[in-house]
């Protein structure tokens, strides 16, 4: 079924390399001579200081306005976001609106109900933007593209 949404889209290169080489080298890891304590550690104090550049900046922030912080630390959450790698303010926020928008229905880029891959890796892979055929950017993150540092970013 995952394959019925990848059908006549072009593969996304980028996210499509980027994603495969970031799970590679995680592989990595358990190679004896490559593993180190102090890296264990930074990985999850990364985890926890870049996923809340996610969570709070790009999903409470951004997203759905439950949260109100001064705007240079609101800036600086969302700058830890861009960190991530998951893609531009106004990207990520028409994606996650529009999938709540239509959660698990025709409009929801990343539906679970296609497939479980499809749902949380593999609509990365493939050419998309979000809310295409409902007016994309404008109709889902025109708030964001007001803000000219966002929109910038």
């Amino acid at each position: 079924m995952g394959a019925s949404r990848a059908a006549g889209r072009a593969i996304a290169w980028p996210y499509a390399v980027g994603l495969g080489a970031m799970h590679a080298l995680a592989c990595l890891a358990v190679l004896p001579w490559l593993f180190d304590w102090r890296s264990v550690v930074l990985a999850i104090a990364g985890v926890f200081v870049f996923g809340q550049g996610i969570n709070l900046g790009y999903h409470r922030l951004l997203t759905h306005r439950s949260l109100a912080l001064p705007l240079w630390l609101e800036r600086g959450f969302v700058i830890l976001a861009l960190c991530c790698l998951q893609e531009t303010p106004a990207k990520w926020v028409a994606w996650h609106r529009a999938h709540h928008a239509h959660s698990d229905g025709d409009g929801d880029p990343h539906s679970p109900l296609v497939s479980f891959l499809w749902g949380h890796v593999t609509w990365l892979a493939f050419s998309r933007e979000p809310g295409n055929a409902l007016g994309g950017y404008r109709r889902y993150a025109q708030d964001i593209l007001q803000d000219r540092v966002y929109r910038r970013l």
